[in-house]
Formats: C-alpha cells, structure tokens, sequence
C-alpha cells in the first residue's frame, strides 16, 4: 500500500529535496503546502495517512498549530528540524509529533522512520481507545452497582433481585442497562 502523505515546508529548496526523497522512498506526495496556507482544509479535502512537517526551527506558535491540528485530524505527524533541543523534542512530543529527527534525511532512511512513526501511531490510538473503553465500562459498572444498592434499600430486594428487576425493565425499554441505571438514578435525584 502505497502511504499517502503532505509535506509542510516553509522552504522551497528544502522542500523539493524532502519531496524527491518521499518519492524515491515509495511515498505518494499529495501536496507541500506553506505554514502560511490553510492547512486545516489541506488535512480535511486531502485525507493523508501522514503529515510530515521540515521545519529551520519550530516556534511555540507553530508547535501549538500542530498539536491544533493533530487534535482535530489525528494522523501521524513527523517532524524534521534543523534545530537540536531536548526541550523542544519534548514540546513537539507533547503536542502530538510522533517523531522529531534533526537533519536532512536519505531517502533509503526516510521509509523506515515513517513506517515506525505510523506504527506508534497507531499503537497509541488503540492504547488510547482501549483506555476509554475501560473507563466507560468502569463508569457503567458503578452506576449499575449504585441503582442497584439503591433498589436493596428502597425495596428491601435481594442484590440478585434487584439485579434482575433492573435488567427486565431495561430490556422491555430497549435501554443498556446502564443507560437504564443511570435513568432511575437521575429520576430517584441520586445521580
């Protein structure tokens, strides 16, 4: 599969060496853009796999449009710079740059580092979604246990009672049973 990517340049000689080496490294360049055009659209109408970023050096105002993007167009983004910082390395990491490389590039290299930019990636969205995941089931279990205590006390009712009333209403409302718990628990004011 061929990986799609744009290429974020402020130069033009930069860029057409960055784009030459994509290119040779089996990447399809969709555009390179300015970090004066409208990259928001460039991301929506353009749909890249990746976003690659060469940067003199990267401003805070930049590394914060960045981490803007990021959160609106997740993608992989990997960031080249001129500039050696750890502090830096570590603003870019912390707005969403998956991978922060000093100097110019091969391109028998520039396959390799995107492929694991991607990899990582993709590892921390399913990390990401796996933890949202479990808080929700965290967050649904509690409310359960919470209607379903509050049942015990009102009805005197058994906790497998209680369980059991709350699990039939539910499915004659059509409703997950937290859904259902957290609407008797909002009607009762205890939510």
């Amino acid at each position: 599969m061929t990986l799609r990517v744009i290429l974020i340049d402020s130069r033009t000689e930069r860029s057409e060496r960055m784009e030459k080496a994509l290119v040779e490294s089996g990447f399809h360049v969709l555009a390179v853009l300015r970090e004066t055009d409208d990259l928001y659209a460039g991301l929506r109408n353009l749909k890249p796999d990746a976003v690659i970023i060469d940067a003199d050096s990267p401003t805070r105002d930049t590394l914060e449009h960045l981490g803007a993007l990021s959160q609106r167009f997740p993608k992989p983004m990997i960031m080249m710079s001129d500039v050696a910082d750890a502090a830096l390395t570590r603003a870019a990491a912390s707005v969403g740059v998956s991978a922060y490389v000093v100097d110019g590039l091969s391109s028998s290299v520039v396959r390799s580092l995107v492929d694991v930019a991607m990899l990582h990636f993709q590892s921390h969205r399913q990390l990401h979604a796996e933890l949202s995941k479990t808080q929700q089931d965290l967050s649904d279990r509690r409310c359960i246990d919470q209607a379903k205590c509050h049942l015990m006390e009102r009805h005197g009712f058994s906790e497998d009672r209680a369980y059991g009333v709350m699990r039939r209403l539910a499915m004659r409302r059509q409703q997950r049973l937290a859904d259902f718990a957290r609407a008797l628990l909002s009607q009762e004011g205890l939510s």
